[in-house]
């Protein structure tokens, strides 16, 4: 997919109580949802996920070993695309019907 497609996206900074180094979820969702959430990620880390969804019930969700910095957009980030820094996986969520 071209990296135009992927706005607008929304971007959430998750905090934990105990812990000082927030981690930043960069979501690119363009599938209408029944309300907000945003799948888990690995937190407290001070690194980026990016979560890029491709259907309403999958999504790819990229973790960058990098601090997060505020003037960089998520295209940016998948333009600096190293493989030794960025771990890609593919989650489809299960829907009970």
């Amino acid at each position: 997919m071209p990296l135009e497609r992927f706005t607008p996206y929304r971007t959430h900074c998750i905090r934990w109580p105990k812990r000082e180094d927030p981690s930043y979820l960069l979501v690119y969702r363009p599938f209408p949802i029944p309300y907000e959430s945003h799948p888990c990620t690995f937190l407290g880390n001070h690194y980026v996920s990016i979560i890029l969804y491709d259907t309403p019930y999958t999504y790819y969700h990229i973790r960058i070993f990098r601090p997060y910095e505020p003037t960089k957009t998520l295209r940016d980030y998948l333009i600096d695309y190293e493989p030794a820094a960025y771990y890609v996986n593919k989650i489809t969520k299960y829907v009970e019907g």
